[in-house]
């Protein structure tokens, strides 16, 4: 064995110094990096707690103050609506005791009459005027029951005034109702059996009134409300085809077989329409359900968003009326610091303070309408109307004539009573055929025999004139009354035709009856535009723009005129003064549809307002309308149900309003000037910059106003304010236009 071999000895490295520096100073930067991150999240943390700590001071005070000027609003919508109640009921007090007045003294005025015509309200006098009149066989001459007529009728209106005067004061009781209901009737009929008389007795004395020129008897008779036209064949000329009564506008046909008989034709021609009354869709008819009826309230202006505050945290926390308050005293657009203890008194007391909401009236519930279900060939009243009266053609048995044998006249002794003549046309021609042979050969005499007697009886070409009094926007269509089922009908009507230049109505019938025109209730509807304009105190102008006609009503005190109107129709109306009512009856009665009805929506294509809305706007006008003009927008259409869009300015002289128009938003709770303008291309309700909250226009002027507006305001007269208001509710011009 040999030496041993000494071990290497293994020489560990010693760790680099440099290395060691290099890590320490890597580890170092991370921490303070770390650290330094650290502190800027907590930084950050911190800030953010701190603006949301602002953001909930600053939001919780929002909240207080708008809960504040929602206060302040309803106080004072509360106190302006409460005077505007006080001021309507004084209003309705004093109408009330004027038509109370009104009545005491009509009903003096009457018993004072003493002039020998029965009252009408009496029904003892009226059963012995009308019994009396039908005994009286001696005054049936035409002149005299003409001038007769004018009595019955004046008593049917007076009558009717009175029931009109007596609903607004005191109601009737079931049994008056159809008592007066019956008195009109029983009058209605008097005045038809004395004109009949009175035809029967003209054609009695035909033979001595012949005319020497046709050698017929002719005769036409007239008064303010009533015509008659009376032809009697006495010739039996074939050559005769038709005749003309160019007084009246009247043309007839005469048929061959009717030119060989000893008939009359008589036109009784009414001024007034007592038939339509009968029909079933003359009046509104509501669908009765056996549900009881639920109200809907009113919708709820939209306002603002409120946000609701953020959830509470975990700790406990702190109460909000401190938080306001603290909050409220390190505002720095504050004046003056607000003690905690006594803001958290006001903040209270403000609470306390709140006063209930205005008691609005609730909407009504929403009707539905009986759909029209009739046969085809009725016409439905709730859609045209008459507007021409009732024109009765009758065909008539000539009663016999006398006759002179020397100095001797012999009458026949007939029934005082009209004899009727039947006369339908023949039906129309069958349509031809191809065919050949013996059945051919017959059918052809059978028709040549059917041509021959319808030659005999064809359809009566009948003409009648427009009265002057009737305001047409279309062609009207000639309807006949069918008594037995008591509608108005198109049934065997036909080839009518309207010729503009000569205002007359040509058509065929085949039979004779009561006639009557129609157009259409609703051609006007929707309006194009409307305006209502102060001229001085208590006097404005109010202008309707319709699809086919425009009419100017000008309103002063308690009445209103026609000042404008078409060319034709209106001219008897021209620059008279009436009551309200009374004038949009007798508009409506010339064909003048500017009203709509209760269920005209079921007609016309509209956007439905608010009912109460719209009222209480209709109200606000009224009662600023010597100082204020108004005027349609076309944002009304996109405007929600329960907000009105319409155009206002100030207006203190008697000119037209060019381009000072302002646009209004006007609700249930505030009426608002607004940014938009007439020709912006969006809609918007976004407030004008100088807004100031108020309820109503009337306190609008009354605030805002000039001194000579609000001066205005002060001598409005309760008579001026019905009156506008009543023209504006009947039109309903918020909505239909």
């Amino acid at each position: 064995m040999g030496p041993k071999k000494k071990k290497k000895k293994d020489h560990k490295k010693e760790p680099n110094k440099a290395s060691l520096t290099s890590k320490d100073t890597d580890s170092k930067e991370k921490e303070e990096l770390e650290k330094k991150t650290n502190e800027e999240e907590e930084t950050l943390r911190v800030q953010a707690e701190k603006e949301e700590a602002e953001r909930k001071k600053f939001e919780k005070i929002r909240l207080l103050e708008l809960k504040r000027q929602e206060i302040r609003e309803r106080k004072q919508r509360v106190e302006e609506l409460r005077e505007i109640e006080e001021m309507t009921v004084e209003q309705e007090r004093y109408f009330k005791d004027l038509l109370w007045e009104k009545r005491k003294l009509e009903r003096w005025e009457r018993f004072m009459r003493c002039d020998g015509t029965p009252d009408p309200m009496i029904q003892k006098e009226i059963n012995t005027y009308i019994s009396l009149s039908l005994e009286d066989d001696k005054n049936n001459d035409i002149e005299t029951v003409l001038e007769n007529s004018l009595l019955n009728l004046a008593l049917i209106e007076e009558l009717n005034n009175f029931i009109d005067l007596a609903t607004q004061t005191e109601p009737f009781t079931e049994h008056e109702n159809i008592t007066y209901q019956n008195i009109i009737k029983d009058l209605q009929n008097l005045l038809e059996i004395k004109l009949n008389a009175s035809i029967h007795n003209c054609l009695l004395g035909a033979l001595q009134n012949i005319d020497p020129e046709t050698s017929n008897y002719q005769a036409y008779h007239y008064n303010e409300c009533i015509s008659v036209c009376i032809w009697g064949n006495l010739s039996k000329n074939l050559r005769i085809k038709s005749y003309e009564f160019k007084e009246f506008g009247f043309s007839f046909d005469i048929p061959k077989v009717l030119a060989l008989t000893d008939c009359a034709v008589a036109l009784l021609y009414t001024a007034f329409d007592h038939l339509s009354e009968q029909c079933a869709t003359y009046k509104v008819t509501r669908k009765t359900s056996d549900e009881p009826v639920v109200e809907t309230k009113e919708e709820k202006p939209e306002e603002e968003p409120v946000p609701e505050p953020p959830p509470p945290e975990e700790e406990a926390a702190p109460d909000p009326l401190e938080d306001i308050s603290a909050a409220l005293q390190s505002l720095k657009f504050f004046d003056d610091p607000v003690p905690e203890g006594p803001k958290r008194v006001d903040v209270k007391k403000a609470e306390e303070e709140d006063v209930a909401e205005y008691p609005f009236p609730q909407s009504p519930a929403p009707v539905e309408y009986e759909e029209f279900d009739e046969d085809p060939d009725v016409v439905d009243l709730r859609c045209y109307q008459v507007v021409s009266g009732i024109f009765t053609i009758s065909l008539l048995y000539l009663p016999p004539q006398p006759k002179l044998c020397g100095k001797w006249t012999i009458t026949q002794v007939v029934p005082t009573e009209l004899c009727y003549m039947d006369y339908v046309a023949d039906p129309p021609l069958p349509t031809e055929s191809k065919e050949s042979g013996e059945e051919g050969e017959q059918k052809k005499e059978k028709e040549a025999s059917v041509e021959q007697k319808r030659d005999e009886r064809p359809l009566i070409g009948i003409t009648l004139r427009i009265p002057p009094n009737v305001v047409l926007s279309e062609c009207p269509r000639p309807v006949r009354w069918d008594n037995n089922r008591k509608v108005w009908s198109i049934k065997d009507i036909c080839d009518y035709k309207y010729n503009d230049e000569t205002k007359s109505v040509q058509f065929k019938t085949n039979s004779f009856g009561k006639f009557a025109l129609i157009q259409d209730s609703y051609i006007n509807m929707p309006f194009q535009s409307w305006e209502i304009r102060p001229r001085t105190t208590n006097w404005a102008v109010f202008t309707i723009t319709a699809a086919v006609l425009e009419v100017v009503i000008e309103i002063k005190d308690g009445l209103c005129c026609i000042i404008k109107h078409p060319e034709e129709g209106l001219s008897h109306l021209f620059e008279k003064w009436y009551k309200p009512k009374e004038l949009i009856n007798r508009l409506t009665l010339c064909g003048v549809a500017l009203f709509p009805a209760e269920d005209s929506t079921n007609y016309v294509s509209i956007q439905e307002k608010s009912f109460v809305t719209e009222e209480r706007c209709y109200h606000q006008m009224a009662l600023v309308a010597s100082c204020m003009a108004f005027t349609w927008s076309r944002w009304n259409f996109s405007a929600e149900r329960h907000q009105l869009i319409l155009q206002g300015v100030e207006l203190l002289e008697d000119e037209e309003v060019c381009d000072d128009w302002e646009l209004y938003l006007v609700t249930k709770t505030h009426v608002m000037k607004l940014k938009l303008d007439e020709f912006d291309d969006i809609f918007s309700t976004e407030v004008d910059d100088d807004y100031q909250y108020f309820s109503n226009f009337y306190h609008l002027v009354k605030e805002t106003g000039s001194e000579e507006a609000i001066e205005r305001l002060k001598k409005t007269t309760p008579e001026f304010r019905d009156c506008v208001k009543q023209m504006l509710t009947a039109s309903r011009v918020l909505t239909y236009s």
